[in-house]
This record gives C-alpha cells, sequence and structure tokens, in this order.
C-alpha cells in the first residue's frame, strides 16, 4: 500500500469486518500475533501492514485477503465486462477480476489471468469458506495442503480453502482461472 488513503481504505474495511464479527480489538491482535495499538493504528490507517500482517488479519477475519483491498459500494447485480472491478494486491502481478458486483454476496467470483511461471502468492495461504476454480486457459497446477493437482484447460477443482493452497501457472504460456468463493460465515 502506497497511498494513505488506500491505507485508510483497507484499515476501515479491517474495522467494519471486525465489528460485523464481534471481535474486539484485542482478540484481532491476539489472533493475528500483534499488539492492539498495532491493530488500531491499521484500522485507523497510519500505519503501514506488511503482507504477511495482512493476510494474518484476513486469516482471523475469515475472509480472502484480496477482499481488504476491494472498495465494496453495493449496485446492481450486472456486471458489464468493461466494467469489473480489478482487485490489486501489493507485490502481485495477477490480474484479478471481480465477476459480481460488490463483497457482499455469499459467494464471490473473480477471474484471474496468470503469466507464464506466475504464483498466486509466495507461501500458501488459507481463508474460512469453499473454492471451486476452473482453468479456462492453459495448465495450473494446484498445491492444497501439500497436494499438488495439476490442472488443464476445462478442468475444475473443488476445496475446503481453510486448508493452505496456493496456485501456478506451470506452462511458457498465460492461463486464465475463474473461481468461486464462498464463505461459510455468510458475511
Amino acid at each position: 500500500m502506497s497511498e494513505p488513503a488506500e491505507e485508510s481504505k483497507v484499515g476501515a474495511h479491517i474495522r467494519e469486518l471486525r465489528e460485523l464479527r464481534g471481535m474486539s480489538v484485542t482478540e484481532l491482535g491476539r489472533q493475528v500475533g500483534v499488539t492492539k495499538s498495532q491493530i488500531s493504528q491499521i484500522e485507523r490507517g497510519t500505519s503501514n501492514a506488511s503482507i504477511p500482517v495482512l493476510r494474518a488479519i484476513a486469516k482471523a477475519l475469515g475472509v480472502p485477503l484480496f477482499s481488504l483491498f476491494v472498495d465494496d459500494d453495493p449496485h446492481d447485480a450486472l456486471v458489464r465486462r468493461h466494467d469489473r472491478r480489478r482487485l490489486h494486491i501489493p507485490g502481485s502481478r495477477i490480474v484479478r477480476e471481480l465477476l459480481v458486483p460488490d463483497l457482499h454476496r455469499r459467494i464471490v467470483l473473480i477471474a484471474a489471468s496468470f503469466a507464464p511461471g506466475e504464483t498466486s502468492a509466495d507461501e500458501p495461504a488459507s481463508h474460512s469458506g469453499e473454492e471451486c476454480v476452473v482453468v479456462l486457459k492453459g495448465r495450473m497446477q494446484i498445491e492444497v495442503n501439500g497436494h499438488i493437482l495439476s490442472l488443464e484447460e476445462g478442468d475444475s477443482f473443488y476445496f475446503d480453502s481453510t486448508r493452505p493452497h496456493i496456485f501456478r501457472n506451470v506452462s511458457d504460456e498465460p492461463a486464465e482461472i475463474m473461481a468461486a468463493i464462498s464463505s461459510r460465515n455468510g458475511r
């Protein structure tokens, strides 16, 4: 996160999610492994949080990491291709697009494009819910809970996303996936 306004939006979103879950600043800090003061500073946008800390916050709140970076503004259910919201995760070059209007749904649908050799994260991550991934183009490798699967164009895989997982484009060509992510918390 480079802009103070962006940090404020992410922090406000974290506070909103924490409060929706009835979680105190102290409890979130305990689950993340940081002080309540640090959580408070992140929520106010006065402190930068590292990606590992943001990943831990997302896990504690039971949401995917990318959801912390999306500014939810509910509107019509129709999403035109040219109106898709891009999800930017700092440090990632993967192009992710939200295929549903907002994150106020029980299912989030995302399209993601991977350059050759690109991975979804530096290390496997987990979040609450379930996920189904379909390879639209290219070849992908999905690692879930230490088990590696190779998927070809048209293949799909459904898994419990509380298990650590990571996606890799293992080919020399660009790859595209579509992922449906459900929340057990029902947001």
